[in-house]
């Protein structure tokens, strides 16, 4: 997610919802786009996320 969007979610109503070290940033957005999602943005950042579920 967009880290503006992200930091609306840290400092909104709805905080106590998430934990803020399980929300994850990119740099990079691939709306709409699925295979640039899928094999190349996703690739990158595969490992943070499954460190977090973990």
């Amino acid at each position: 997610l967009p880290s503006s969007l992200l930091d609306e979610v840290r400092a909104g109503i709805y905080r106590q919802l998430f934990h803020p070290e399980q929300l994850i940033t990119g740099k990079e957005d691939a709306a709409n786009n699925y295979a640039r999602g899928h094999y190349t943005i996703g690739k990158e950042i595969i490992d943070q996320v499954l460190d977090r579920i973990r």
